[in-house]
């Protein structure tokens, strides 16, 4: 598994094309390539809320429209997608298809 890090450069925060409940962050790792974070149905219980409120602990905001332009180290096998989202200096990680925080 790799970490890199990568910059925030759009965000989505609602109803997808299927009517499912999601968020999504569009990574940029300066090296011209880019990648996809979230599309999980947040829609079961309080997956959404706990995603949400980790996601702006990580980049140390407290508003979603802020994420744009924050950095993160992610944890990616190449050619897959990412595996965790996580400040870029401190140990604070996010796993979402494990629903588990570090």
């Amino acid at each position: 598994m790799e970490t890199k890090n990568a910059i925030i450069e759009s965000t989505f925060l609602g109803m997808e094309d299927h009517g499912i409940l999601t968020y999504f962050l569009q990574l940029n790792y300066g090296d011209s390539s880019s990648q996809g974070f979230g599309g999980y149905n947040c829609a079961i219980g309080d997956v959404l809320g706990a995603s949400v409120k980790r996601i702006l602990q990580i980049c140390e905001v407290t508003q979603w429209e802020k994420l744009k332009g924050k950095i993160v180290r992610v944890q990616v096998e190449p050619g897959k997608m990412i595996q965790k989202i996580g400040h870029p200096l401190k140990e604070m990680w996010f796993d979402p298809s494990l629903n588990r925080f570090e």
